[in-house]
């Protein structure tokens, strides 16, 4: 969600760059890229902490079903 919404007007001021900042604000594709790279990041953690968990365990389990199979 914007700031600014869209239809308001860019007030007059002084500092040149004013109008910029105003369309900068009312600007939402970033916002949304910044939302999926948080998603992101809290999913990339959650696989870490439960790799780091269940590591050890899984380390155990696999190397005893791979004797269950006999390849000759």
């Amino acid at each position: 969600m914007s700031l600014l919404p869209p239809s308001a007007p860019v007030p007059k001021s002084a500092w040149p760059s004013y109008p910029s900042l105003i369309r900068f604000a009312r600007h939402e594709s970033g916002a949304t890229a910044i939302e999926y790279g948080l998603v992101s990041t809290f999913i990339g953690i959650a696989v870490i902490g439960a790799f780091r968990v269940y590591g050890t365990a899984l380390g155990n389990f696999f190397p005893r079903i791979f004797e269950l199979f006999v390849f000759e």
